[in-house]
């Protein structure tokens, strides 16, 4: 039996199936908890094909980071408070960002899994960029929540 071969073209093969793309964004501070304080970082998000990871946006050290597929709960508020699910590991109930009478709303992203949680709060205008990108690259479905 003889085989048929495929015609010739001039079309560029497929790319390759690893992804090497990453997408970038400044204007987020990560937060770490310190029992009932917590301290914030200016960071550099990259979001690349299997994770995220931030990095100081002074020195580029690494500072944290999650792989997508360990990520159960995302969640995006506004508010002065970030704000999370229960049913995951959190920050404990005495947790407040910021004190005082003159605390701001602003946009958080709280990603949570079962080895542990991230913060970050996300400062400038591209936070919607963020989040967008996240969910497309990360599959993920973000909550949005709005406080008062």
């Amino acid at each position: 039996m003889a085989r048929r071969r495929a015609p010739a073209t001039n079309t560029p093969p497929p790319p390759p199936a690893t992804d090497s793309y990453k997408q970038v964004f400044d204007d987020v501070k990560l937060v770490t908890v310190d029992g009932r304080s917590a301290h914030e970082q200016d960071a550099v998000l990259t979001l690349v094909s299997d994770g995220l990871t931030l990095e100081s946006e002074k020195t580029g050290r690494p500072l944290a980071s999650m792989p997508y597929a360990a990520i159960e709960r995302a969640t995006a508020s506004f508010g002065p408070q970030p704000q999370w699910s229960h049913a995951l590991p959190r920050p404990g109930d005495e947790f407040r960002v910021g004190r005082g009478l003159l605390r701001r709303r602003r946009h958080w992203l709280v990603l949570q899994g079962r080895e542990g949680f991230l913060i970050a709060r996300l400062d400038g205008r591209n936070w919607r960029d963020i989040l967008a990108a996240l969910e497309v690259r990360g599959r993920l479905t973000i909550s949005m929540m709005e406080q008062e």
